[in-house]
């Protein structure tokens, strides 16, 4: 019985008309879901690329101004102080004769540094950048490998898609509800006539017909 009244609802008026505004979402809806998406990410992702290549850019200038062999004090002390914003999660000064390293790098080195061209590339949380260093005093150029925390960024991102999928899911419920009730209040007077009229076929003569919209 059950079933019987499903089909009959669905081959109804009714069921035509939620179930073309049913279609309509399910083929627009996760269009614009991951156009909005897409738009947020890159822009956002870029604005974190943006913002890790000034920083280089300023540490990077900072240390070229001074001479390893003189200021190593100094060039230790900017790296380790790199580290107190909470965004570098690791630095490293390569120049020709070794390595130069902030004493509380939070990422590992890795195996064979390579810059990241896209945020979360290398599924380790960190985005890895190297600027070239050019120092007054010598003319050997170092280089500057920086890895900057790009979990807060991920986790901003993983935490809208989330909160637009709920948004959605209301969204598509409160259609749902809204329209079926909408073709009820509409489809009320039509299914009253029919009623009516099937009861003058079963010899009901006596009953107006009345249509209240």
């Amino acid at each position: 019985m059950v079933t019987s009244r499903l089909k009959s609802w669905i081959c109804s008026l009714s069921g035509y008309t939620i179930s073309a505004i049913l279609l309509i979402h399910i083929l627009v809806v996760p269009i614009l879901y991951k156009t909005i998406m897409d738009a947020y990410r890159d822009n956002s992702y870029e604005q974190f690329i943006s913002h890790s290549r000034s920083v280089s850019g300023l540490l990077a200038d900072a240390i070229s101004a001074k001479s390893i062999s003189q200021n190593m004090p100094y060039i230790n002390h900017i790296l380790d102080s790199a580290l107190l914003g909470g965004d570098i999660v690791f630095i490293e000064l390569v120049h020709k004769s070794g390595v130069i390293s902030a004493t509380d790098s939070v990422a590992a080195k890795p195996r064979q540094f390579i810059e990241d061209e896209i945020v979360g590339g290398n599924g380790d949380g960190t985005y890895y950048i190297t600027i070239p260093v050019y120092f007054t005093a010598s003319n050997n150029i170092s280089a500057l490998n920086i890895g900057f925390d790009e979990t807060p960024i991920i986790e901003k991102f993983d935490a809208l898609r989330l909160r637009l999928r709920y948004i959605i899911a209301i969204y598509l419920a409160f259609v749902i509800a809204f329209f079926s009730l909408s073709v009820r209040i509409i489809h009320r007077p039509l299914r009253a006539l029919r009623q009516q009229s099937q009861g003058v076929v079963n010899g009901d003569t006596e009953t107006p017909l009345e249509i209240c919209s």
